[in-house]
């Protein structure tokens, strides 16, 4: 059986069997098939994966690469690529579509490349299909800088990366004659970051300490620290930005509590923060479910927040009408909120907060 081909067996008495022959398209009128109705009998046919064509390569690859950056998962991808047929020569394609789409992307994408070039290599990713697509990358890389200015120092970090991980030969570097005058730039560069101080080992946090490589209370430090950048600056394309590269999404639900929190500490930053937040959910960088898990979060410990904020449940209940009034949180987590003890309040010295 061919790989990639799957073995179907029909018998006589199951439902899905046919024993009345079937005419073919294009067969004379009076061939007459044989009956093939015997006892015990039984048909097994194949059904196999057509190798992919050249021209639906790069569409299917890439397709496979975006659902591997979703969901990190290499054995998915492996399985995938097989079923695809793809030739060994073809496979350097990959490594070219892959960083390709990592240009693009941000820390966490380009790290899981570097990954991705790693765990096929040298198994599913022979040396010379690796040689074939880095030569592709810095060959076309005075097109590559049209759409992605920083394409000479992003290419020079995969090919270090992809020495460093010995999955790419040292010697691949040292070429330079003949070359385009910005591919012997990225050839430069890829050495000076294989021969820099401690360069092999610097090589290993190449992209940065992205996703879940990062310590938690690093992490937690770069989310308020880039909240309190946006309240001083007021740039929410820099703050989108600085939470999109930090590659967490599963850890959103921080920054939507942070930024809460930071709200109910500076009542005044409480409308820029809002703003911030509305845009967070309309660009689809934080989901529905991150900002839901925010806010409940806060719901929690307001009691404990109001220890060392006593203003943060009053400020907390007009941040929430104000949010719930602006469509960004849903009718149900709104009547989750917790409900102010307004005598208790009225009776306190403290000043209420200032409605906007």
């Amino acid at each position: 059986m061919d790989q990639g081909g799957e073995v179907y067996e029909l018998r006589l008495g199951d439902p899905n069997f046919d024993d009345e022959d079937e005419w073919v398209d294009g067969l004379p009128a009076d061939f007459q098939p044989a009956r093939r109705k015997r006892n015990n009998s039984s048909i097994t046919f194949e059904v196999s994966t057509p190798r992919v064509a050249p021209h639906d390569l790069e569409e299917l690859t890439k397709d496979q690469i975006r659902q591997f950056l979703m969901n990190e998962n290499l054995d998915d991808f492996v399985a995938s690529i097989e079923k695809m047929k793809i030739d060994g020569d073809a496979m350097g394609e990959i490594v070219f579509y892959a960083v390709n789409l990592a240009l693009d992307n941000n820390a966490r994408e380009r790290e899981l490349v570097s990954s991705l070039i790693n765990g096929l290599s040298p198994k599913h990713l022979s040396p010379e299909a690796l040689r074939k697509g880095f030569n592709q990358l810095v060959m076309g890389i005075d097109e590559l800088v049209k759409d992605c200015p920083d394409a000479v120092d992003l290419v020079a970090k995969f090919l270090a990366r992809a020495v460093a991980d010995d999955c790419l030969e040292p010697c691949f570097l040292t070429q330079r004659d003949g070359l385009p005058a910005l591919a012997v730039q990225v050839i430069t560069k890829a050495s000076k970051l294989m021969n820099g101080p401690h360069g092999m080992a610097r090589l290993d946090n190449v992209w940065g300490r992205v996703g879940g490589s990062m310590d938690l209370d690093l992490l937690n430090e770069k989310i308020v620290m880039f909240i309190k950048e946006y309240v001083s600056s007021g740039d929410d394309d820099e703050a989108a930005r600085c939470l999109s590269e930090l590659g967490v999404g599963h850890y959103h639900h921080e920054a939507v509590y942070q930024m809460i929190y930071h709200a109910l500490e500076n009542p005044e930053t409480g409308e820029a923060l809002f703003k911030l937040l509305k845009k967070f959910i309309t660009t689809n960088i934080c989901s529905e479910g991150a900002v839901a898990d925010g806010v409940k979060r806060i719901f929690t410990s307001i009691h404990d927040i109001a220890l060392d904020i006593p203003t943060a449940q009053q400020n907390l209940d007009y941040w929430i009408t104000d949010a719930h009034n602006a469509g960004v949180i849903s009718d149900d987590l709104y009547a989750a909120k917790p409900r102010v003890t307004r005598k208790r309040y009225a009776s306190s010295s403290l000043q209420p907060p200032q409605t906007r």
